[in-house]
C-alpha cells in the first residue's frame, strides 16, 4: 500500500544515486521479464513443453512433382 507513495517520493529527490540505482533496477526488471517472455519461455516450452493439441486435423497438400 506504501509502494505508491514511495515511488512518487523517489521522483523528487535530487540524489543522482538514488536516480541511477532506480532506472538502471526498473530497467534490468523489464529487460530481463521481456527476454524471459519472449525467448526464454518459448524456447523451454519448445523443448519441454510436450506436444500439444489439434482442435482440428492437419490437411494433407497434394505434392506435385515433376
Amino acid at each position: 500500500m506504501t509502494d505508491p507513495f514511495f515511488a512518487d517520493s523517489l521522483g523528487f529527490t535530487r540524489s543522482k544515486l538514488l536516480e541511477v540505482y532506480y532506472f538502471r533496477m526498473w530497467l534490468s526488471l523489464i529487460v530481463s521479464g521481456a527476454l524471459h517472455g519472449l525467448v526464454f519461455l518459448p524456447v523451454a516450452l519448445s523443448l519441454w513443453g510436450g506436444q500439444g493439441s489439434l482442435s482440428f486435423p492437419r490437411r494433407q497438400f497434394p505434392s506435385f512433382k515433376s
